[in-house]
C-alpha cells in the first residue's frame, strides 16, 4: 500500500511538472508572439517616422520645387525655443522672449509674401535666421496636443504618405509630434563646429483600440546644402555690409549690386549702365520691371525698343543702397521712369547712352532700400563647413603677414601659394581664431589679419574663399580659369510675381551679341534658342555661351575691405566694405554666374552652384 501511494505521488508530481512545462511553453510562445507583434508594430511606426523625416527635409532642401506638404505657420508652436547660442553645452540655453532672444524667423519675410520665411535657406549667424534651439527647446514644434490645427495637419500628412495603410485591421498609425532644432556641435579645426544645419525628431505611434501600443522616436540631421547658403537680402553679385564705391572703368554685369550703406557712383553718368527700367521693389529680394503690373505698358515699351533695335546696356543690372546715392535727388527711387506710351523717348528714358545731349534712364538704381541684409556675419557657418573634415573644404590658421598654415598640417605658405589653381571651400581664419570683434567700436573688426594683395601674373581659383583680412585686392592679374559664361534669360513681365515665365507672359526678345561686355539689342526676329528648344523667336532661359579667363570663379567673401582692382571674376563678391582703386585704369570685370532662368529671369546668381556640390 505504501508503495502504491508512493507511486501515485510520483505520478502526480510528474504530471504537475509536465503541466507546468506545458504551461511555460504556451506562455513562452505567447510572449514570443507578443514580442514579434510589438516588433512589427514598432517597425511600422519606425517606417512612418522615416517617411516623415524625409518629408521634413524636403521642406528645407527643395526650395521652390514640386508640391510639398509644408505646414502653415499657425500649425507650429514657436514658443518653446531654448537658444544654444555659443556651441558650448556647459552654457545654459536661453528661452526665447520675443525680443533680444527671438523666436526662429521672427519678423523675417524677405520675399514679401506676407508669411515668415520658416523654410527659406539661411547663411547668417543671426539667432533669428538660423536653427539654434535644443532637444528640450526646439525652434519649431508640431505637437498634436498643442492645437486642433496641429493634429489635423499631422493626420493629413500621414494620410498623404500612407494612403490606405494608415489603418489596417484596427491598427492605426499616427504622428505625435515633429521637432526641429539646431545642429549638433563637435570639435573641429579652429573650435566647435556645427554638424549640418539642424536636427529633426519625429515621434510616431501605433494605436489599437484607443490604446498606444508602440511609440518610436527617430532623429536625423538636416544636412548643409548649397541651397541653404544664401543671403538675408538680395542675392547680389556684389554686396557690401557698409559703403560701396563703384569706380569708373569697372564692368559689373548681369546681376544686383547692393550696399547696406551708401553707394558712391562714378562721376560720369555714362558709367551707370541702363537697361529695362524698374520700379521700387517691395523688399530687396523682389525685382519688379516697369510694366510688370500692366501688360499694355510692358508691350508698348517692348515694341518701341523693337522699332529702333535699341541697345540695352544691361537689362539685368540693378543697384540698391540702404543709405544714400552720391549726388542723387531725394527719394528712394531718385530717377523714376516717366516715359508715356506713344511718345518718343526723351532725356532720361533711353535704354542706352550715346544719344547727343540726352541721358539714358537710371530707373534701375535705388537708395533708401529697407532691410538690406549683410552676409558677412556667417563666420561660424563657414568655419563649421571648413572644419568638418570634407576633402574639398579646408581650414587655415594665420601665422604672420599673408601666410597661413593648414590645420591638417603642412608647410607655412602665402595666401597666393595656397589658393592659386586650388578648388573647394577655403576658410582663412582671423588673427586669433575667434569670431570677428570690434572692441574699439570703429566699425572695423580688431582681430582681422593684415592686408592681402595678389598683383600681377597668372592666378586662378574655383570655389568659395572666406578671408578675414583688413584689406583684400586682386590687381593686374590674368585669370587662368577658363569659364563658360552665359547671360541671364530674356526679361519678361512676370505679372503674377512668381519669379517664373508663365505661358502668355510677354518678354523682350534679345539679340545677345557676341561679347559679354557688349550691349544686347531688342530684336523681334532674333532666332537664337535654348539648346534643343527648336528654332524661331521664343523666350530664352539663358543667353549664348561666351568664354572668359577668370581669376576667381565662385564666391569671394571678405570680412574686411575689398578693393576693386584689375581682374576678372565670375560669381559673387561679399565684403564688409567695397572700395574702388583710383589708380586702376580698366578696373574690375565682374560677371554674375547665373543659372538658367534665375528668379524673374533677371539674372539673380543662383549658386553657389560651383562649390559645395561635391563636398566629400
Amino acid at each position: 500500500m505504501n508503495q502504491r501511494g508512493a507511486a501515485l505521488v510520483i505520478v502526480l508530481a510528474i504530471s504537475a511538472l509536465l503541466l507546468a512545462l506545458a504551461l511555460a511553453l504556451v506562455s513562452a510562445a505567447e510572449i514570443d508572439e507578443r514580442i514579434a507583434s510589438n516588433e512589427q508594430l514598432e517597425a511600422r511606426a519606425s517606417a512612418l517616422g522615416r517617411s516623415v523625416l524625409d518629408e521634413v527635409r524636403r521642406w528645407f532642401e527643395q526650395q521652390g520645387a514640386g508640391p510639398l506638404l509644408r505646414p502653415a505657420e499657425s500649425v507650429f508652436d514657436l514658443s518653446q525655443r531654448r537658444i544654444e547660442h555659443d556651441g558650448d553645452p556647459a552654457t545654459p540655453a536661453v528661452l526665447q522672449d520675443g525680443g533680444s532672444w527671438p523666436r526662429y524667423k521672427q519678423g523675417v519675410d524677405r520675399n514679401a509674401d506676407g508669411l515668415p520665411d520658416l523654410f527659406r535657406p539661411w547663411a547668417s549667424d543671426s539667432l533669428t535666421d538660423r536653427l539654434a534651439g535644443t532637444p528640450g527647446g526646439p525652434d519649431l514644434v508640431i505637437d498634436r496636443r498643442h492645437s486642433a490645427g496641429a493634429a489635423a495637419y499631422l493626420d493629413h500628412l500621414v494620410d498623404v504618405l500612407l494612403g490606405d495603410e494608415t489603418e489596417i485591421a484596427g491598427v492605426h498609425l499616427s504622428i505625435l509630434r515633429v521637432d526641429i532644432w539646431g545642429p549638433a556641435w563637435a570639435a573641429a579645426a579652429g573650435g566647435p563646429a556645427a554638424e549640418g544645419q539642424g536636427t529633426i525628431r519625429v515621434v510616431s505611434r501605433v494605436v489599437i483600440g484607443g490604446r498606444v501600443r508602440a511609440e518610436v522616436q527617430r532623429i536625423a540631421g538636416l544636412r548643409r546644402l548649397p541651397s541653404a547658403i544664401s543671403a538675408p537680402g538680395p542675392r547680389a553679385m556684389l554686396a557690401s555690409c557698409g559703403d560701396l564705391t563703384w569706380p569708373s572703368g569697372s564692368r559689373l554685369r548681369f546681376g544686383t549690386v547692393a550696399a547696406a550703406g551708401s553707394v558712391n557712383l562714378p562721376a560720369g553718368h555714362e558709367s551707370w549702365p541702363a537697361g529695362w527700367p524698374r520700379v521700387l521693389p517691395a523688399t530687396a529680394e523682389v525685382d519688379r520691371l516697369w510694366g510688370h503690373d500692366d501688360p499694355a505698358r510692358f508691350a508698348a515699351l517692348r515694341d518701341r525698343l523693337f522699332s529702333t533695335a535699341a541697345p540695352l546696356e544691361d537689362p539685368w543690372l540693378r543697384v540698391l543702397a540702404g543709405g544714400s546715392l552720391s549726388s542723387a535727388p531725394a527719394g528712394a527711387q531718385p530717377w523714376p521712369f516717366s516715359w508715356s506710351p506713344g511718345d518718343p523717348p526723351g532725356p532720361g528714358s533711353h535704354t542706352h547712352h550715346g544719344i547727343a545731349g540726352e541721358d539714358a534712364h537710371h530707373a534701375n538704381i535705388f537708395q533708401g532700400v529697407a532691410a538690406l541684409g549683410c552676409e558677412a556675419d556667417s563666420y561660424r557657418l563657414w568655419k563649421g563647413i571648413a572644419g568638418a573634415g570634407h576633402r574639398d573644404a579646408r581650414y587655415f590658421a594665420w601665422v604672420d603677414g599673408d601666410r597661413f598654415i593648414e590645420h591638417s598640417g603642412g608647410a607655412v605658405r602665402s595666401f597666393r601659394e595656397i589658393t592659386d589653381q586650388a578648388e573647394g571651400v577655403l576658410f582663412f581664419d582671423t588673427a586669433d581664431g575667434r569670431v570677428p570683434r570690434d572692441d574699439d567700436g570703429d566699425g572695423v573688426a580688431d582681430n582681422l589679419t593684415p592686408p592681402i594683395r595678389i598683383a600681377g601674373g597668372l592666378y586662378g581659383f574655383r570655389g568659395v574663399l572666406i578671408v578675414h583680412t583688413r584689406d583684400f585686392q586682386l590687381d593686374a592679374v590674368s585669370g587662368r580659369r577658363v569659364v563658360e559664361l552665359r547671360a541671364p534669360g530674356e526679361p519678361f513681365q512676370d505679372s503674377d510675381g512668381n519669379g517664373r515665365h508663365d505661358p502668355g507672359e510677354p518678354w523682350l526678345n534679345l539679340d545677345y551679341g557676341l561679347d559679354p561686355d557688349g550691349s544686347p539689342r531688342a530684336d523681334p526676329l532674333d532666332s537664337y534658342a535654348d539648346p534643343g528648344a527648336g528654332s524661331g523667336p521664343m523666350r530664352n532661359r539663358a543667353g549664348p555661351a561666351w568664354t572668359v579667363h577668370a581669376a576667381v570663379h565662385g564666391e569671394l567673401r571678405v570680412h574686411g575691405r575689398f578693393r576693386m582692382g584689375q581682374a576678372v571674376i565670375v560669381g559673387r563678391i561679399l565684403a564688409g566694405q567695397v572700395d574702388g582703386d583710383p589708380h586702376t585704369a580698366t578696373g574690375l570685370r565682374l560677371f554674375a554666374d547665373t543659372a538658367p532662368d534665375g528668379p524673374a529671369g533677371i539674372g539673380d546668381p543662383g549658386g553657389p552652384r560651383w562649390a559645395l556640390q561635391g563636398l566629400r
